[in-house]
């Protein structure tokens, strides 16, 4: 009752109001819509949030032109980068007028700073130079933005991830995100080190917000963080999910149930007078929902729910006014809730795919570059990847890897087409030049890869393609191990000293056939072995139905 007073007495009613948004379901329709049952997903309206799909008969150039006088969506035209026009991309922010502020709900990265993988930049979604972009064209039109962020910046532990999360959180702060919660695999890192990360130089906390995890104690994140934007007072807090804790082993970590965190905050929280309550919940959808009715306070939920590809619909939860909002994964989405002035619509939603349409952003890629110059300064040792003799763990089978060039001699048509390709293909060997694409990268080429374990694990001999680390006889560099450049016939047929040591020494044939079986591939395992590196991730043309002849024909030997 005493939020629903400090409402009236700002004259801001947009949550409230929910029912009756819900009934005009588009600007320029003239009758309402029927009501969704409660539970449901929900379109605000065509003019309110895009849909997935995309019109192709309309151009990109027409979705993203400088908006007319009675339009002010956001000048994207300015953002448009190399190839962007090529790909029929949805429309963003269709007749908005200004809002009053804007929500930027991001999440779930799981250290995809950048896209990553063989399809080409300008057909991915996602990466912190994008996103900066998106911020500061909505920043640019005057719309004063909130970003706020569900947490899991990283995917993995080591030094790498620790780099990779620093290089997240300087963005972050820099981009005045207003909270961030905490992913599991946030907290798998060493703790003694999120401490570091998440503190300022006086060891006052900074961006983090948590109803129910603390690190050694309560003195280095705070419970929740207020922000003020257009006059509003902003509450936003976080919990992690019971189930996502169970994979945090450090017992520096404390952590609470989301319902005992959340009853201990609330009060404090509530005691702060704010307009609006925002809960950032990395937990599953049904838990959301499930928190959600415990506290009904909270008016919007971002959730850790759902697909990589979220919905585009707003979900008004059952039994409450509060609205939900998924992220998606890999930080290919953002989402933008702007607030209104507007009694019939108070608010509006707009998934943003940040694809090719966002140029990187000059600071964020000034950073990108110095986190590359970093990891190449530590090199592999430094990462914790090689042992005090500089050198990887045994490759399981006991044999070590020798370069593609040690088969040539005896598999000269194999190794021709390995390395300039199949007969009938105009372009070489892919596999061959692996590693150039590596020192030449086809998108953001001022930057070479050949210091990222995480690239080299699939352009390089002698690697574990998605633990990312070297064998000990697989490649270190290119002056150490120069016969181990490229991704190799051992990395799909395995290493092959004993095979090569069984065909030049007198061993009887069974001896030698027993090695040369255990290098051979039938097609389905060849496929398999594929997708080591053509993961979903990296190489999504690689998962369409017989994709895998396709690329089979461009190597077939």
């Amino acid at each position: 009752m005493q939020r629903a007073e400090n409402r009236k007495s700002a004259g801001w009613h947009w949550f409230s109001l929910l029912p009756l948004l819900l009934l005009y379901v588009g600007c320029r329709e003239s009758s309402p819509r029927t009501l969704p049952s409660s539970g449901e997903s929900h379109k605000i309206g065509a003019d309110a949030v895009s849909t997935s799909k995309t019109d192709a008969s309309s151009s990109t150039q027409e979705s993203a032109k400088r908006p007319s006088a009675n339009n002010a969506a956001p000048r994207l035209s300015a953002t448009l980068s190399a190839g962007a026009n090529a790909i029929p991309r949805e429309a963003l922010f269709v007749d908005w007028p200004k809002p009053e502020w804007v929500l930027m709900i991001t999440g779930r990265q799981r250290g995809y700073v950048e896209p990553c993988g063989c399809a080409g930049l300008e057909n991915q979604k996602g990466g912190l130079m994008r996103r900066w972009t998106l911020f500061e064209q909505l920043a640019a039109d005057g719309w004063p933005v909130v970003p706020v962020d569900l947490g899991n910046q990283v995917r993995r532990i080591g030094t790498q991830a620790e780099l990779k999360f620093d290089y997240t959180i300087d963005t972050l702060d820099r981009m005045h995100y207003a909270a961030v919660g905490f992913g599991p695999d946030d907290l798998r890192l060493s703790t003694t080190y999120l401490v570091k990360a998440v503190t300022d130089d006086e060891f006052e906390p900074r961006l983090f917000a948590s109803a129910n995890v603390a690190l050694f104690d309560s003195s280095f994140a705070r419970p929740y963080r207020i922000t003020t934007v257009a006059g509003r007072r902003v509450g936003i807090t976080s919990v992690l999910g019971v189930e996502h804790q169970q994979k945090i082993a450090s017992t520096d970590v404390l952590m609470k149930t989301p319902d005992q965190g959340l009853s201990e905050v609330w009060p404090k929280l509530a005691a702060e007078k704010c307009d609006v309550h925002i809960l950032l919940a990395y937990t599953s959808l049904e838990e959301s929902r499930r928190l959600v009715r415990a506290f009904p306070q909270f008016d919007v939920v971002v959730t850790a729910g759902g697909a990589d590809e979220p919905n585009d619909n707003l979900e008004v939860v059952s039994g409450t006014k509060s609205i939900m909002i998924q992220t998606g994964g890999k930080g290919m989405y953002a989402f933008v809730v702007g607030v209104f002035d507007d009694s019939q619509h108070p608010y509006r939603a707009q998934r943003v795919p940040l694809d090719a349409r966002f140029v990187d952003a000059p600071q964020v890629l000034r950073g990108f570059r110095d986190y590359q110059i970093r990891l190449k300064q530590m090199g592999l040792q430094g990462l914790g990847l090689l042992n005090a003799e500089g050198k990887g763990v045994n490759h399981p089978s006991g044999a070590t890897f020798l370069g593609a060039v040690n088969c040539r001699e005896c598999h000269k048509e194999e190794y021709e087409i390995w390395k300039n390709g199949a007969a009938g293909h105009d372009e070489p060997g892919p596999h061959a030049h692996a590693t150039r694409s590596l020192r030449q990268p086809p998108g953001r080429s001022s930057i070479d890869r050949l210091g990222d374990p995480e690239c080299l694990s699939c352009h390089v001999t002698g690697w574990n393609a998605q633990e990312f680390f070297p064998y000990a006889s697989g490649f270190i560099s290119q002056e150490q191990t120069p016969a181990l450049v490229a991704n190799g016939c051992e990395n799909c047929h395995g290493p092959g000293s004993l095979h090569v040591a069984a065909e030049q020494a007198s061993a009887v044939d069974a001896e030698r056939e027993r090695f040369r079986v255990q290098l051979r591939l039938t097609l389905p395992v060849a496929e398999r072995s594929c997708l080591q590196c053509h993961d979903a991730d990296n190489s999504p043309d690689f998962h369409h139905a017989d994709a895998f002849q396709t690329y089979w024909n461009r190597i077939a030997h």
